[in-house]
């Protein structure tokens, strides 16, 4: 089983085009456009509330690059 790999393009403004496995992830209709400060909320969606882990690259408009894996979240056993 391979980690989805999720890009995000940053550009000069701070808006954020996303992509999951290459398929592009919008923001809910009728919602302002992704920017920085949304990673959380982008990441949340990659990754189904974050039950998967997925391996994230961030690309700047400057032309450097970040990548790191987000874990998914430990589940809680139930009493």
């Amino acid at each position: 089983m391979s980690i989805p790999l999720v890009v995000l393009d940053v550009r000069e403004d701070g808006t954020v085009t996303v992509t999951v496995d290459g398929k592009r992830l919008d923001p809910d209709p009728f919602a302002p456009p992704w920017r920085r400060s949304s990673f959380g909320q982008i990441i949340d969606r990659a990754t189904n509330d974050r039950t998967t882990p997925a391996r994230v690259e961030v690309r700047e408009a400057d032309g450097t690059t970040f990548t790191d894996i987000v874990a998914a979240r430990r589940r809680r056993s139930r009493p």
